[in-house]
């Protein structure tokens, strides 16, 4: 989008018509929409761990559609950019990689998420204050549209292993919910009896990417602090 936007808009502006930032910004408003939209989907089914998902090619998208507002002057898709990214139906990591990205952009785009920046370091601040995983706590957030007992099972703090009756297709359906997700769970069939019983397992993956997760936000913050000054107003 970087490739085509901004020249396209930039190419409208020397036509020199006197409707040229008109087109240019209803262009911007219809990109803007489409991605919004494929954002949104992507969200609504992910469970938003570090490892799950590689925001960086939204955030170059995000990057062009809120320099080519400031070029065509059309703060809409800057204010609407900056709602949801400071919304929880957005996820952090994403907020953080269009900082990364415009770290080296233009001023203007920097300092227009300031906002976004004060909300990442807040989050991510929040987030360090609570302490480290106990060594006995085997709870796991529920994913969006988690099945009421495997949620359960899942929330149980003490709880390792479940043993449940089920048939095919509610195996099934586990079996993929828990794939989709990169659940820390082993999911296997013991096939005695009717019907087979579906066995779940929570593995110490649970705590490696605890770990691993800390550690990533640690990086984040410090350098949100270390370029605290790019995303200050004023």
């Amino acid at each position: 989008m970087a490739n085509t936007l901004i020249p396209l808009a930039q190419a409208l502006q020397k036509t020199g018509l006197a409707d040229a930032s008109t087109v240019a910004a209803s262009i911007l408003l219809e990109h803007w929409n489409e991605l919004k939209a494929n954002l949104d989907r992507q969200t609504e089914s992910l469970f938003h761990r570090v490892e799950q998902q590689t925001w960086d090619p939204w955030a170059r998208a995000l990057r062009a559609l809120l320099e080519t507002s400031h070029l065509v002057q059309s703060p809409h898709v800057e204010q609407e950019m900056i709602a949801a990214l400071t919304s929880p139906a957005w996820p952090l990591q994403l907020a953080l990689d269009l900082l990364h990205a415009v770290s080296t952009g233009t001023t203007e785009s920097r300092k227009c998420l300031s906002s976004v920046y004060r909300h990442c370091v807040n989050m991510l601040s929040s987030t360090l204050e609570q302490p480290e995983r106990k060594p006995d706590d085997w709870s796991i957030v529920p994913p969006k549209g988690c099945n009421p007992t495997l949620a359960r099972f899942l929330q149980s703090a003490d709880q390792k292993r479940l043993e449940w009756p089920l048939a095919k297709e509610g195996r099934q359906t586990i079996h993929r919910f828990i794939d989709a997700h990169k659940l820390p769970v082993t999911h296997e069939t013991r096939r005695t009896g009717r019907p087979f019983t579906l066995v779940l397992e929570k593995t110490n993956a649970l705590f490696e990417r605890a770990k691993e997760e800390r550690s990533h936000w640690e990086n984040e913050l410090a350098w949100l602090h270390k370029t605290a000054r790019n995303f200050n107003q004023g």
